[in-house]
């Protein structure tokens, strides 16, 4: 019975006055208070029903209201706009984003030619129709990451024709260390001087070709007193290349 008024809100309107009209006959043909009272309850219960019937009407009305404008807004086809330079939240915020509830979908991509955060690529591309509720991939910018820390060369000394002094050159704080080639077949020998005369180390000495590497811890000035036929020697510091 229920269900069938739910179906009927008109016609239950009807029933509801048809049965007030019954009821209020019945009171002016009735004299005994019992009777009266009886009417009285069941008038009370069928109007408290035909509002319940009402309110369940209203509720039915908006659900289905709100579902065809839900039906409408899918059923759209909007043409994809240009995100391109854009920031990632002004193409979130974007009025045609918006208005057909596309979801944005950011992949960051490595880029030196843009600033971090910028879209530089879209899937769909601009014109593309696209249907309300759907994704579009936006590539978006971010800082290439820093280049991993290496051997960088900050001075390179050369020299030849036998017993020579290479310029002066800095040591500076950090991971350093003095990187030697002799191709010569004599006599090789590299010995470190701090500035202005005082020994350090013997670095090489070898008969014939020879070469390698040595670290060297305190920072400061230095010259290389260089025996050798040829040789070539470079100052490396452990960073990050510029």
């Amino acid at each position: 019975m229920r269900g069938w008024l739910l179906r009927h809100p008109w016609a239950t309107l009807a029933v509801g006055s048809g049965i007030a009209l019954l009821v209020g006959i019945a009171i002016g043909l009735s004299g005994s208070d019992p009777e009266l009272e009886d009417a009285r309850t069941e008038l009370e219960q069928t109007s408290a029903q035909l509002d319940r019937t009402r309110s369940e009407n209203r509720r039915l009305e908006s659900r289905l209201t709100a579902a065809e404008d839900r039906i409408e807004k899918l059923s759209a086809r909007g043409e994809v706009p240009d995100f391109t330079g854009q920031t990632l939240a002004e193409a979130e915020t974007n009025e045609q984003v918006t208005l057909y509830e596309w979801k944005i979908k950011p992949r960051r991509q490595i880029s030196d030619e843009a600033d971090p955060g910028t879209v530089i690529g879209q899937t769909p591309n601009e014109g593309k129709v696209l249907a309300a509720g759907r994704s579009i991939t936006l590539a978006v910018a971010r800082k290439p990451p820093p280049k991993p820390k290496q051997w960088v060369t900050i001075r390179t000394l050369t020299g030849s024709g036998g017993a020579s002094k290479s310029d002066q050159f800095t040591i500076p704080r950090g991971s350093v260390r003095i990187v030697y080639n002799m191709p010569g077949e004599g006599n090789n020998a590299i010995t470190l001087y701090r500035a202005p005369r005082e020994y350090v180390d013997l670095l090489v000495n070898d008969i014939g070709p020879t070469s390698g590497k040595t670290r060297v811890y305190d920072p400061g000035r230095y010259y290389l007193d260089v025996m050798g036929d040829s040789w070539t020697v470079e100052i490396q510091i452990f960073k990050r290349p510029t």
